[in-house]
């Protein structure tokens, strides 16, 4: 009796050894099923704080040509405007205007305004009002009656006044005196501001 157990064993042993080591031909792969219920939405998550703008508090010209009338008005000034949508009130209100003339295509030097000329006896000054960016010359020597200047270029940068937006990195007028800028030196600031001369 032992002796068949065993050899029954030994036949079933067998048989399993057949049947797993059988390798069969894939068959063909069933059709597609229906497409699954749509799952719920997730919730959008809060949005994240904004970064800094780099130069946020800047807004800066390109160099224009001032083209002042050929003749002085009633009160020995010569006007120029240059419209500018991003001077607002806010900005007349908090930001510093810092400008710089030159002789018109010269790369080498750009002076500070006011402009004094002594030796053709005008000055240039410069204001800014909603929209606008004005350019002046004045006679300093109503006596000479010079003509009003030719030949110059402008570019103004104005600056936040204050750090408004409370970070130590911000770009103001208050932090560039902060850490000695001359805002007369033309290159000095342009590369405070990050800009190109």
């Amino acid at each position: 009796m032992k002796t068949s157990m065993k050899l029954f064993g030994l036949v079933i042993m067998a048989f399993s050894l057949v049947l797993t080591s059988c390798d069969g031909e894939d068959g063909e792969d069933g059709a597609m099923g229906l497409q699954g219920e749509q799952g719920i939405a997730g919730v959008d998550g809060e949005d994240g704080e904004n970064g800094e703008n780099g130069n946020a508090n800047v807004i800066a010209s390109s160099w224009t040509v001032i083209n002042f009338p050929n003749s002085w008005d009633a009160t020995n000034e010569a006007r120029f405007e240059i419209s500018d949508s991003s001077i607002t009130q806010d900005v007349i209100d908090s930001y510093a205007l810092l400008s710089f003339i030159r002789f018109t295509g010269s790369n080498t030097s750009a002076v500070s305004t006011p402009f004094i000329s002594l030796a053709s006896r005008y000055e240039i000054h410069d204001a800014m009002s909603i929209g606008e960016y004005v350019a002046f010359a004045i006679v300093n020597d109503i006596g000479a009656q010079p003509e009003p200047p030719t030949n110059h270029e402008v570019r103004y940068v104005l600056i936040a006044a204050t750090n408004l937006t409370g970070k130590s990195d911000a770009r103001s007028l208050e932090n560039m005196l902060e850490i000695g800028i001359k805002t007369s030196n033309y290159r000095d600031v342009m590369d405070y501001l990050g800009l190109e001369y």
